[in-house]
Protein backbone atom coordinates (compact mmCIF):
# COMPACT_ATOMS: atom_id res chain seq x y z
CA UNK A 1 0.00 0.00 0.00
CA UNK A 2 1.13 3.39 -0.64
CA UNK A 3 1.95 5.90 2.03
CA UNK A 4 0.32 8.91 2.08
CA UNK A 5 2.32 12.10 2.57
CA UNK A 6 2.52 14.05 6.00
CA UNK A 7 0.35 17.22 5.37
CA UNK A 8 -0.07 20.17 7.60
CA UNK A 9 -1.23 19.95 11.02
CA UNK A 10 -5.19 22.30 11.95
CA UNK A 11 -2.58 24.13 14.06
CA UNK A 12 -0.73 25.61 11.14
CA UNK A 13 -3.99 26.12 8.60
CA UNK A 14 -5.61 28.05 11.44
CA UNK A 15 -2.94 30.11 11.60
CA UNK A 16 -3.28 30.91 7.70
CA UNK A 17 -6.48 32.13 8.09
CA UNK A 18 -8.54 29.03 7.26
CA UNK A 19 -11.29 27.13 8.88
CA UNK A 20 -12.85 24.39 6.70
CA UNK A 21 -11.58 21.64 5.10
CA UNK A 22 -12.95 19.71 1.62
CA UNK A 23 -12.85 16.50 1.89
CA UNK A 24 -13.04 14.57 -1.13
CA UNK A 25 -13.58 10.86 -2.23
CA UNK A 26 -9.77 8.96 -2.66
CA UNK A 27 -11.47 7.63 -6.15
CA UNK A 28 -10.82 9.94 -8.28
CA UNK A 29 -13.76 8.62 -10.55
CA UNK A 30 -16.26 9.34 -8.01
CA UNK A 31 -16.03 12.99 -7.56
CA UNK A 32 -18.09 12.78 -4.41
CA UNK A 33 -16.80 15.51 -1.49
CA UNK A 34 -17.99 17.90 1.20
CA UNK A 35 -17.05 21.04 2.56
CA UNK A 36 -17.20 21.10 6.82
CA UNK A 37 -15.90 23.50 9.43
CA UNK A 38 -12.45 22.04 10.53
CA UNK A 39 -13.34 23.17 14.48
CA UNK A 40 -13.72 19.77 15.65
CA UNK A 41 -10.01 18.58 15.43
CA UNK A 42 -7.62 19.66 17.33
CA UNK A 43 -4.71 21.64 16.24
CA UNK A 44 -2.00 18.99 16.87
CA UNK A 45 -3.77 16.42 13.95
CA UNK A 46 -2.43 16.32 10.67
CA UNK A 47 -4.66 16.59 8.00
CA UNK A 48 -3.32 13.28 6.49
CA UNK A 49 -4.10 11.88 9.80
CA UNK A 50 -7.30 11.66 9.41
CA UNK A 51 -8.04 10.63 5.57
CA UNK A 52 -7.44 7.31 6.27
CA UNK A 53 -11.26 7.18 8.29
CA UNK A 54 -13.32 8.15 6.22
CA UNK A 55 -15.20 5.66 3.56
CA UNK A 56 -17.71 7.55 1.00
CA UNK A 57 -21.08 6.45 0.85
CA UNK A 58 -21.49 7.09 -2.86
CA UNK A 59 -19.13 4.44 -3.82
CA UNK A 60 -17.74 2.93 -1.22
CA UNK A 61 -14.17 3.58 -0.95
CA UNK A 62 -11.94 3.69 1.65
CA UNK A 63 -9.90 6.89 2.18
CA UNK A 64 -10.24 10.58 1.71
CA UNK A 65 -8.17 13.72 0.06
CA UNK A 66 -8.72 15.69 2.90
CA UNK A 67 -7.68 19.27 2.13
CA UNK A 68 -7.93 23.43 3.42
CA UNK A 69 -10.87 24.90 1.67
CA UNK A 70 -9.61 28.26 1.48
CA UNK A 71 -12.95 29.80 0.07
CA UNK A 72 -14.51 28.73 3.47
CA UNK A 73 -15.40 32.48 4.12
CA UNK A 74 -17.43 32.53 0.88
CA UNK A 75 -21.08 32.58 1.34
CA UNK A 76 -22.56 29.11 1.03
CA UNK A 77 -19.07 27.52 0.89
CA UNK A 78 -19.41 25.74 4.57
CA UNK A 79 -23.61 25.02 4.77
CA UNK A 80 -25.33 26.34 7.71
CA UNK A 81 -26.79 22.51 7.24
CA UNK A 82 -23.52 20.89 8.16
CA UNK A 83 -22.12 23.34 10.95
CA UNK A 84 -25.56 22.14 12.29
CA UNK A 85 -25.08 18.54 11.65
CA UNK A 86 -21.21 19.26 13.56
CA UNK A 87 -22.67 20.71 16.21
CA UNK A 88 -25.59 18.32 17.23
CA UNK A 89 -22.95 15.00 16.13
CA UNK A 90 -19.35 16.16 17.00
CA UNK A 91 -18.50 12.68 16.87
CA UNK A 92 -20.78 11.26 14.57
CA UNK A 93 -19.83 10.75 10.92
CA UNK A 94 -19.39 13.57 8.16
CA UNK A 95 -21.75 14.17 5.81
CA UNK A 96 -21.43 11.98 2.50
CA UNK A 97 -18.49 10.79 4.46
CA UNK A 98 -18.72 7.18 7.53
CA UNK A 99 -15.56 6.68 9.51
CA UNK A 100 -13.39 4.15 8.45
CA UNK A 101 -14.48 0.91 11.01
CA UNK A 102 -11.01 -1.05 10.82
CA UNK A 103 -12.19 -3.81 8.77
CA UNK A 104 -11.39 -4.72 5.34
Amino acid sequence: MQERPQKITFAEMRSSGVRAVMIHCSDYRCSHYIAIAADQWDDGVRLSDIEPRFVCTACGRRGADVRPDFHWDKPGAVTRATELWIRQFPKAPLLGLRPNSGQK
